[in-house]
């Protein structure tokens, strides 16, 4: 719609001077521009710290290598299904596993994982469809609190960094929480669930179940050598002594001869001792 006046009537052409100088204000500095949706097409790089950045510009921002790199152009979110339907592309994009809490990189034709930890309440709930891209991947397992990393050249499963594993016996001036018997369990004879990982097993893992020594009111000592899970019971040592018959005089004939005497140790001492809890890592 044309501004110019139909009638060069002097309230007109006043009229089409006040709107023209409306429109020409907002770029003076004095309000907001609105553009109305609409685009600045073929902008230069920005030069100074005040100006505006062209997508050029973030995307050799972000790269590092003076825009010679692709700028991420795509990020999705869905669950881990609709990411392992959802083609890898374009190179760069990011994938958000909103069920499994991970996140992907779309490299070489095929998602990567890249970040996240997917916590599961029992081992029953750990995937079982991750492959060599998913190499990584992380997941912690509420019941036993241990967290697992995917090793995906193996196609099996591993203690995660940091992890102190499981199976060995610890002690303790104050008693750990122990989850309830899932995480630590106290050395009081009792019967629990552990999870053992290995890498000869298919997964990596299992869950065993073991016997815990009873240590309960006992001064045991632990000692190397092939575990049995048993306590044994103490040996106390013994001790004794024979007289052998000698002659004074040289002869055959002894003329002096002792009793056989068994010398009898008390084996009721033990060194100083400090007094702990002993508990056993599930």
């Amino acid at each position: 719609m044309s501004k110019v006046p139909a009638a060069l009537t002097l309230p007109e052409i006043q009229a089409a001077f006040r709107d023209m100088d409306k429109r020409v204000a907002i770029f003076d500095g004095s309000q907001n521009i609105d553009l109305r949706g609409r685009r600045i097409i073929n902008a230069g790089n920005s030069q100074d710290g005040g100006d505006y950045a062209t997508l050029q510009d973030i995307g050799a921002a972000v790269s590092g290598k003076g825009g010679s790199s692709q700028f991420i152009a795509a990020a999705f979110t869905g669950t881990h299904a609709a990411r392992s339907g959802t083609g890898a592309s374009p190179e760069g994009a990011l994938f958000y596993e909103t069920d499994r809490h991970t996140l992907y990189i779309a490299s070489g034709a095929q998602w990567v994982w890249i970040a996240g930890l997917f916590t599961v309440a029992d081992v029953t709930d750990v995937p079982a469809d991750l492959a060599a891209s998913d190499d990584g991947f992380l997941v912690h397992i509420d019941k036993f609190n241990h967290s697992l990393r995917w090793l995906g050249n193996f196609l099996k499963w591993t203690w995660a960094q940091g992890e102190d594993g499981s199976g060995f016996i610890r002690d303790f001036l104050v008693a750990p929480d122990t989850g309830g018997g899932f995480w630590w369990q106290l050395c009081d004879g009792s019967t629990v669930d552990w999870l053992h990982v290995d890498s000869s097993l298919a997964t990596g893992y299992e869950v065993l179940s073991i016997t815990v020594p009873d240590e309960q009111g006992n001064a045991t000592y632990h000692e190397a050598g092939n575990p049995d899970l048993a306590v044994h019971a103490a040996v106390a040592p013994g001790a004794s002594a024979t007289d052998t018959p000698f002659n004074a005089g040289g002869g055959g004939t002894p003329v002096a001869q002792h009793n056989s005497q068994i010398i009898t140790v008390d084996a009721s001492g033990r060194p100083p001792t400090v007094i702990v809890f002993r508990y056993f890592r599930t």
